[in-house]
């Protein structure tokens, strides 16, 4: 098996039943993303009503954070996290 790298030269057809059509050259570019940042800014001692803000949010990408649960993203703020949990 062959994996992509960020840009490269691929080959593609389609087959049916019974051929194969004439192959077709294609360049694929990927873009690799940074992994978000995320800074955590807190009045408290608990983390509990805290705000975290991902610092190299990008626009248009989706994010995700595990658990969810009470947990809400808007823009580049995370809202609703709550103490002693660990999220990724």
């Amino acid at each position: 098996m062959r994996y992509f790298t960020s840009t490269d030269n691929y080959t593609v057809s389609k087959f049916n039943a019974t051929c194969e059509t004439d192959k077709v050259g294609v360049t694929i570019s990927f873009t690799h993303l940074a992994k978000p940042s995320v800074t955590v800014s807190s009045g408290t001692c608990s983390l509990s009503g805290t705000t975290a803000t991902i610092t190299n949010y990008v626009s248009g990408l989706l994010y995700e954070i595990t658990p969810n649960v009470g947990v809400t993203i808007t823009g580049n703020t995370i809202t609703g996290l709550v103490g002693d949990e660990l999220y990724t």
